[in-house]
Order: structure tokens, then C-alpha cells, then sequence
């Protein structure tokens, strides 16, 4: 590719290329770490499920957490979180493996011993703590429930990638759902198996930044950051350093409570990002200039307040002093919903230009693909919810809750092709030039040059999915006049004379294009011709003005 320079595509049209950012290759291999994990994450699950449990969870660091169910019978017997576990059934315990080790070797129904050492030194003793089995609806709730989700951010991270549109919008999107993805994959990891715990650390380490840097480029860049863009670099150097902390305080034994520390900052870090973001869109939404961009913000507004409202309240409420519980049921599903307002913005207003069937097709995968990985899954879940109410296990349960899922999922399915087909229909950019050059003839416009061209930048912006655009009116090679839309002057990605008869009238300038780096052939020939009737227009006003 190159780089700030020019390449002839057709007559009269200049298209200018960047460089593709070497960022969108570590994207990539984020994106693969990701999709190994979406593999392996529910083997390591179902691994661990299957061995007796203790009554409650642990952090890496062998310190009790605070996630709790009704039924555990653990906390009613003493142990609460933030204790660290010294012993277990009389094996001293230094690593997460050895407690695993150690579980493992045991049986359901066990009664087993359990040491503990508080923050304050206090060193105690639960003689009696009853192995049990995990039971499905608690593996639901903190594993398929963010498993799920976490395919859903996956899947959108995926569909962006494959627009191969490479800028700033695409790159921050890419990366928060990857991230995100991460996050949810491998929460069950991070109170469980621990397997991969430096991924989910460094994960949410980088949430924050990315949604920060979000803030300063969605929908579109604000004139701060396209003053000092560099300012992107302080957003993920704070990430990194609270990841690098976060390993060590991992990796140290002797850390015991001082990633608490951390995980506190890490959550304050995204709790910061979630907010500048919404107020972002808060002012996009109500002060662009653009009816498309605020229509797109407004989109992803709704998506933030559902999405990204309440789990914010979990991050920042110690602030206040207020303790909050993290709910996965009540905090997790809402987060698709910003995802899904994205993908909708798309569909609707172009938030990232994408050919049309192509759109319909992907979105469609998607739903289809979370359906199909759900559907196996929830008859699963139900059958285990059905062999533990009734004791039994047989073909009867199993072909029961295979038609009950399958009325269910099925008209959720057909019901998503009707509305993908109903409204990520694309706009015909040649059949409604058609109509802006049939316009041209008006004498309406012919007396009032000034009032086309501005119909002409405001179809061009809206159809090419532009930020800017502007029309320079030329007399003897010189430009007189200027009529712009968006923020102008801006960048230039394409420009198209505007000539007739060989007489050099004004320029076509196009500025920065949402997420592509080349107009497609068709959509230049259909303006190469709009161009030229303009043109044809001017030199008949100048004309008539004369007579």
C-alpha cells in the first residue's frame, strides 16, 4: 500500500491509501488466542465440575471469593471471603494446583477439614465442611451465562475483522470485544481451574484503555485527539502497567491480599472508560453537526445505558464507599446489548460501510452460530435440571427437552432473518444518483448553484458514509467559492473534477472515509457521472446568468 500518495483509478479520480497499521496484525493474534480459548475454556469447565467442591470459590491467590449461592453450606459454617486456605483434609496448600490436586483425590459426600489464615493473622479451623457436587443451574449462572456472551462479543470482533477496514473506529471496536471476550470467557476460569488467569488479568487491564480510546474516536475522532492522537499511548500505558501488576501480584506467594489492590484499580480503570465513553456519546448524540453521526451515537447510546450502565455501578460503587456484590445473572446479560446496538447502527445508518449482502449474510452467521452453539448447550443444562428433580436419566428426558428447546429457539431464529432482511437492505448509490442527476435539470437548481451542491455533499456524505465532504467553484482557475458539510478543511481521500465542454468548473473533494480505504469501482463511476452533470448544470447557469 502506500502511503500519503495518490493512485489513478479512472479518469479524473485520484483515491489516496494508507498504511495498514501494524496494530490490526497483533489484533489478529489476539483473535486467535481468543477463539482457542472459546474451545478449550468448556472442556477445563466441565473438568473441573466434575470433581467434588468445597462450598465456594478462590482466587488465584488461594484467598476465598465473595461469589456465593443460597445453597452453599460453607458460608453458613463460618468461612467467608478474603480468607486465605492454609490446609485442606490436612494437605498444606501452596499453589491453586495442589488445591486441585487435592480435591480432586476426594469423593463427593466427604467430610474434610479445612485451615484458614485471615488478613489479621488468625489462623482457623472447619473440621466438618461437606464435599458436594456443583450443580448445573450454579454452572450456568457463572459459566454458560458469561461463556455465551463471551462468544457474542467474539462473534462482532470477528465480523468487524473481516470488513478488512482498517482505521481507528474498527481497531477500538476490535479490540473491546476482544477483550471483553476474554473477560468472559474465562471468568469461570479465574474462580475455578486458574488456567488462564494471566489472560483474564491482563484483559481486563486493557478494557479500560480501550474504551477510553473508544471515547476519543467513535463514531468520529474529536478535535482534541486529532490534535494530539499520540494521547492513545497514555490510555494503554496505564493498561499495561496495571497488567504488569496485576501478574506480579499473581505470580508472587507472598502477595496474598495485595491483589486486591489491583483488581480494585483494574475495575476503578474500566469504570472510568465506561464513563467517558457515555458521555461521549451523550454529546455526539445531541451536538454533531452530522443527522447521520448523531443518529449513530444515539443508537449506541441506548446500548451503552443497558449494557454498560450497571456493571459501571459495580466498578465505581467503592468509591463511594458503597459495597455492591457482583451478580453474574443480574450484571452479564445486559452487556450484549451494546454489541447489539452497534450492529444495529450498522445495518441502519452504515456506522461501518460494508456491501449490503455481505452485512446481511455476516449478522446472520452470527445469530445463527450463537443459536446453534446455545441450543446443544441449554439441552445439556436441562437435562441435568431434569436428572436431579426426578432421578431419572433416560431417552424420554432427553427427547422432552430437545422439542421444548427446539419450539423455543426456532421461532427466534426465523424471526431474526425476517428482521435482518426487513432492515439491512443498503441504499442503491446508482439509482439514487440517477435521481440527484434528474434534479440537476430543475431550474430551480439552475438558478440557485449553491442549493445543489449542498443536496449534492449532503447525498454524497450520507451514501459514501462520509465525515466530511466539499465542492470548490472555480472561474479561471481559481477557486472562488467553497461549499463544504462536515469539518472542513479535512483530510482528502478522493477528489473528482467537476469540468464541461473543457471548461474547468470546481472539485469534488471527499474526505475521510468510515472505515474503508478505496471507494468501490461502481459507487466512482456512479459519481463520475453525477460530476458531470454538475457540470453540465454550472455551465448552463453561468449561461443563463448572462443573458
Amino acid at each position: 500500500m502506500l502511503n500519503n500518495a495518490s493512485q489513478k483509478t479512472g479518469p479524473g479520480v485520484h483515491l489516496k491509501f494508507e498504511k495498514i497499521n501494524i496494530a490490526f496484525i497483533l489484533l489478529f493474534f489476539l483473535l486467535i488466542v481468543s477463539i482457542f480459548s472459546a474451545i478449550l475454556a468448556p472442556y477445563a469447565a466441565f473438568y473441573w465440575k466434575n470433581h467434588p467442591f468445597t462450598g465456594f470459590l478462590i482466587e488465584p491467590t488461594l484467598l476465598v471469593n465473595d461469589v456465593n449461592s443460597s445453597i452453599w453450606k460453607s458460608f453458613d459454617q463460618g468461612i467467608q471471603p478474603a480468607l486465605r486456605i492454609l490446609r485442606v483434609a490436612g494437605v498444606e496448600i501452596d499453589t491453586i494446583r495442589t488445591y486441585n490436586q487435592v480435591l480432586n483425590d476426594l469423593e463427593i459426600g466427604n467430610l474434610i477439614s479445612i485451615t484458614t489464615l485471615s488478613r489479621d493473622g488468625i489462623i482457623r479451623v472447619f473440621p466438618e465442611i461437606e464435599l458436594t457436587a456443583f450443580l448445573p443451574a450454579d454452572f450456568f449462572t457463572l459459566f454458560w451465562l458469561p461463556y455465551f456472551i463471551g462468544l457474542v462479543f467474539l462473534g462482532c470482533a470477528l465480523w468487524i475483522y473481516r470488513m478488512k477496514q482498517r482505521n481507528d473506529v474498527s481497531f477500538g471496536l476490535i479490540l473491546f470485544f476482544v477483550l471483553t471476550a476474554n473477560a468472559c470467557l474465562y471468568l469461570f476460569d479465574i474462580y475455578t481451574t486458574h488456567i488462564g488467569s494471566l489472560i483474564w488479568v491482563v484483559s481486563m487491564a486493557f478494557i479500560g484503555g480501550s474504551l477510553l480510546f473508544l471515547a476519543a474516536v467513535f463514531p468520529q475522532r474529536t478535535l482534541w485527539y486529532e490534535k494530539h492522537p499520540r494521547v492513545r499511548f497514555l490510555f494503554f500505558l496505564v493498561s499495561a502497567a496495571l497488567a504488569v501488576w496485576g501478574i506480579v501480584e499473581i505470580k508472587d506467594p507472598l502477595s496474598d491480599w495485595g491483589y486486591y489492590q489491583n483488581w480494585f484499580a483494574i475495575y476503578r480503570y474500566i469504570g472510568l472508560g465506561i464513563f467517558a465513553f457515555f458521555i461521549k456519546m451523550v454529546l455526539t448524540a445531541f451536538r454533531s453537526p452530522e443527522h447521520r453521526i448523531r443518529l449513530q451515537a444515539r443508537t449506541v447510546l441506548v446500548g451503552i445505558f443497558i449494557g454498560l450502565f450497571p456493571i459501571m455501578i459495580f466498578f465505581l460503587s467503592p468509591l463511594f464507599g458503597i459495597s455492591t456484590p457482583f451478580i453474574p445473572f443480574l450484571l452479564l446479560p445486559s452487556l450484549v446489548a451494546l454489541p447489539g446496538s452497534i450492529i444495529i447502527a450498522n445495518s441502519r445508518y452504515q456506522l461501518i460501510q460494508s456491501n449490503s449482502i455481505f452485512n446481511r449474510t455476516l449478522i446472520f452467521g452470527l445469530i445463527t452460530t450463537t443459536l446453534a452453539g446455545l441450543f446443544p448447550a441449554l439441552i445439556k443444562l436441562f437435562q441435568e435440571i431434569f436428572f436431579s428433580i426426578t432421578g431419572e436419566k433416560n431417552e424420554i428426558s432427553i427427547a422432552l427437552t430437545t422439542f421444548i428447546l427446539a419450539s423455543l429457539i426456532e421461532p427466534i431464529r426465523k424471526f431474526a432473518q425476517r428482521f435482518i432482511s426487513d432492515n439491512g437492505k443498503g441504499s442503491d448509490y446508482a439509482g439514487i444518483t440517477k435521481e440527484i442527476q434528474d434534479k440537476l435539470g430543475n431550474l430551480v437548481y439552475l438558478m440557485d448553484i449553491e442549493r445543489a451542491c449542498r443536496d449534492i455533499l449532503d447525498f454524497v456524505s450520507r451514501s459514501l458514509n462520509v465525515s466530511s465532504a466539499a465542492i470548490s467553484l472555480m472561474e479561471d482557475g481559481k477557486t472562488i467559492k467553497t461549499i463544504s458539510i462536515g469539518r472542513w478543511p479535512s483530510r482528502v481521500t478522493a477528489y473528482f473534477p467537476i469540468t464541461s465542454q473543457g471548461t474547468e468548473l470546481g472539485m469534488l473533494y471527499i474526505g475521510n472515509l468510515h472505515n474503508v480505504r478505496t471507494l468501490p469501482q461502481e459507487e466512482i463511476q456512479s459519481t463520475l457521472k453525477l460530476v458531470d452533470t454538475l457540470g453540465a448544470s454550472m455551465l448552463l447557469a453561468k449561461k443563463l446568468q448572462k443573458i
